[in-house]
Formats: C-alpha cells, sequence, structure tokens
C-alpha cells in the first residue's frame, strides 16, 4: 500500500513554478485555497532583448505572453510574482546539452533537464530565499511514500490521458520530498473548470505541447547551435550499395524520411553507425528477429527506426 504524504501545516510557504498555462494557474489555485503561502515564480529563459521573427512563437511556456499571463494569474489570487533571469543557467543546463545529444546521434528530452536540474534543482535551492522548502508545478504526477521504507514515490497522475511523471524520473529523494503536484489528483477537465470559476484568465487558454525554446523547428536551433558537427554522409545497404545521400543525421533525417529509404530499398530496418566515415545510414532487407540481431551484431551503433 502507498501512502499519501501528509498534509504540511497551514500557512507554509511555496513556491509555484508558473508557466503562464492553466495548470500552474490551478496549482497555484489550489495551494491558496488549501492554505498555503503561496509565491508565484516564472523562469525567463530567453534574452528580454531577444528580437522576434514574423514567426516566433508567443504563446510558449516562459515567452513574454506566458509571463503576462502568469503575472495576471498572481494578481487575480493575490499573491506575490516575481521573474527570474534564467537565461544563461537555462542554455547551459538544457538547450546546449539538447543541441549536443542531437549532434551526437541520441534523441533528447530537455524537460528531464528543466525539471531535475532548474525546477526541481536550482529553484528548490533559491526558494529558501522566500522562506520556503518546497516547490510546486502543474505538472500531472503524484508523489506518494512507502510505508516500511519511507522513501517516496513518483506516481503517474489521475488522469491517465494527461500523465506526466515520465518527465519526472530522474528525481532524487531529496527532490521529491519537496516537491509539490497540486493538479496530479485530477483531470485535465477539472483543472479547467476549476480556473473557470475562480474566474482566472487562462482557464480557457490553448496547450502547447512544443518545446519550449524552439520557435519553429528543432532543427533550426541544433544547425545554429552545433552545425559543424551535422556532415553530410551516405545512406548505404548492408550489401554496400550506396542509395543516396543525407545533409546531416541529426537534422535531415525523419521518420518519413526512413520510410521513403525502406520502400524504395526494399529494406526492413534503418540503422546509424556514428562510427561509420561520414555519418553513414546503414540498411538492410534482413527480415527476421534473428537476422535484425545479426546486423546489429555486425553494424553496431544507435537503433533509429523500423
Amino acid at each position: 500500500m502507498i501512502a499519501e504524504p501528509a498534509t504540511p501545516a497551514r500557512r507554509e510557504r511555496v513556491v509555484v513554478a508558473m508557466s503562464g498555462g492553466v495548470d500552474s494557474a490551478a496549482a497555484a489555485a489550489l495551494l491558496c485555497r488549501d492554505g498555503y503561502d503561496a509565491v508565484g515564480v516564472l523562469l525567463r529563459i530567453w534574452p528580454s532583448g531577444r528580437p522576434a521573427g514574423v514567426n516566433e512563437r508567443f504563446d510558449s511556456c516562459c515567452s513574454p505572453r506566458a509571463a503576462d499571463d502568469a503575472r495576471a494569474v498572481a494578481a487575480a489570487l493575490g499573491i506575490p510574482f516575481y521573474t527570474l533571469n534564467y537565461e544563461a543557467e537555462f542554455d547551459r543546463e538544457v538547450i546546449r546539452p539538447f543541441c549536443d545529444a542531437y549532434a551526437a546521434g541520441r534523441t533528447p528530452v530537455p524537460c528531464l533537464s528543466c525539471n531535475a536540474r532548474l525546477k526541481f534543482g536550482s529553484l528548490l535551492d533559491r526558494a529558501r530565499g522566500w522562506g520556503a522548502d518546497v516547490v510546486a508545478t502543474g505538472h500531472y504526477a503524484r508523489v506518494g511514500r512507502q510505508p516500511r521504507t519511507g522513501r517516496f514515490l513518483l506516481r503517474r497522475g489521475a488522469d491517465p490521458r494527461k500523465d506526466q511523471s515520465y518527465f519526472l524520473y530522474g528525481l532524487t529523494q531529496d527532490q521529491l520530498a519537496r516537491a509539490r503536484f497540486p493538479v496530479g489528483g485530477q483531470t485535465k477537465a477539472e483543472t479547467r473548470r476549476l480556473a473557470a470559476a475562480l474566474g482566472l484568465p487562462v482557464a480557457d487558454k490553448p496547450e502547447s505541447q512544443e518545446i519550449c525554446f524552439v520557435p519553429r523547428d528543432y532543427r533550426e536551433v541544433v544547425r545554429e547551435r552545433v552545425g559543424g558537427a551535422l556532415r553530410p554522409g551516405p545512406i548505404r545497404h548492408l550489401d554496400g550499395r550506396v542509395l543516396g545521400s543525407h545533409a546531416g543525421l541529426a537534422v535531415g533525417v525523419t521518420i518519413d524520411f526512413f520510410q521513403k529509404i525502406a520502400e524504395a530499398s526494399n529494406a526492413s530496418a534503418v540503422t546509424w553507425n556514428p562510427a561509420a566515415p561520414r555519418t553513414s545510414l546503414i540498411l538492410s532487407s534482413l527480415p527476421d528477429a534473428m537476422s535484425m540481431a545479426a546486423m546489429w551484431a555486425t553494424c553496431p551503433g544507435y537503433w533509429i527506426a523500423t
């Protein structure tokens, strides 16, 4: 049996990481309703003087518009609100590793770093400056505790369609002990109804499921940061035939690209051997699992698609 963490003493101060969306707004509202002393904080991850392109996304998490929305929510709830400059830290802990991972042939999940290193990392440390020992977010997840061992457990959100526990699996025991997820026990529909009932200005705000620091296309960010590491290379069949070429695996290769290559060459699998000259793509027509395993042993690398 998993026990829910005990409710802390009333008027305990909690720092709420606010993104300008309805989930973090409802989280702050629930904390206020339950008697906590909430302090709203938004992490500014972009330079304040950053020029906006014609296709810039102003509705993303922590964008200028999001900051205005978060500030309006805090005002409606009557809680203090602060904006912290996280530009350099976000670049170092999230954007740079994101681009380096793509250049190395991996597919990163930047939210993992943001949550573990920033929201429940440095922000958690800075929360003590406001006299708070915990940080709350609008994630759909829950924290429980194992009665026998006392260990904190990360649990899925009550709404299976909105569960976000996979973005939080990197949190340590100390971080879980000081994390609060007020909306984790309810559905998205309940969150919106709560926000509407309280007259919060973001009650009907559309969801943003994009990467918050990517204005349009993640490949543009990767090219800008690590373009020198994105080398063109051949597309080879396992039998040695050269079937074509690519402009750079991290930015020019998509699932559709794989499917077209496989269909055109009658291949059943695609792998990438990063040690191969000029970052080759290797295709195979071998159909069964044993043959696929043999191909993997012959050409070790990152498995990309089937």
